[in-house]
């Protein structure tokens, strides 16, 4: 058995809802809830050198008591994996990116000597010198009921990220192939589709 292990998360989605249904994790967000007008007071803090654990969900409380704690792509910047290691020196800490780096915030040079660094992105291991794991889904997300509006032999959802062109490469090839894929590109805060 692998311990208490507590997954970080930026937000409580249906993703982190999934992790927790798996039974084998705790899931918090790693801030706690608050409203715009403290976010703002929060970037501040983030850009001074006050103390950003005022800003840190319920997990900070009970940190010690994990055997394994992976920050899942859910940081500001290095503070975070910074308090872990200071307040729970003896735990397993994992940095996990489930975007690519160039999306996201990169640890300190300290930050880096007491945690493992994971990725999905194979070129950014390479890269970076990071672990690999592979992308994953939890089984119960499969096996949702059909919706025959949306039957395909391929299909993609994500955020374009600069994807767009190679997905558009890819369409053509799939029409060639006989294949039906299906496309969902996702806008983010400068672009919409």
């Amino acid at each position: 058995m692998p311990g208490k292990i507590l997954v970080l998360l930026g937000v409580m989605d249906w993703f982190a809802k999934a992790m927790k249904n798996t039974g084998l994790v705790e899931i918090d967000t790693v801030y706690r809830d608050i409203s715009y007008l403290q976010k703002r007071i929060r970037t501040f803090y983030y850009h001074t050198g006050f103390s950003k654990a005022v800003w840190y969900n319920e997990w900070k409380n009970r940190i010690q008591e994990y055997d394994t704690v992976i920050l899942f792509d859910a940081f500001l910047g290095t503070d975070v994996a910074e308090y872990i290691e200071e307040h729970a020196p003896h735990t397993r800490l994992i940095v996990f990116y489930y975007n690519p780096l160039f999306n996201n915030y990169y640890l300190s040079e300290r930050a880096k000597q007491h945690c493992e660094i994971w990725s999905f992105d194979k070129t950014d291991c390479i890269n970076y010198g990071l672990k690999y794991n592979h992308q994953f889904y939890f089984p119960e997300m499969a096996n949702q009921p059909k919706c025959e509006e949306y039957n395909s032999d391929l299909f993609f959802i994500g955020v374009d990220k600069g994807r767009l062109p190679l997905l558009m490469t890819l369409s053509k090839e799939f029409e060639i192939a006989n294949l039906n894929f299906f496309a969902y590109i996702v806008g983010n805060n400068r672009t919409s589709y």
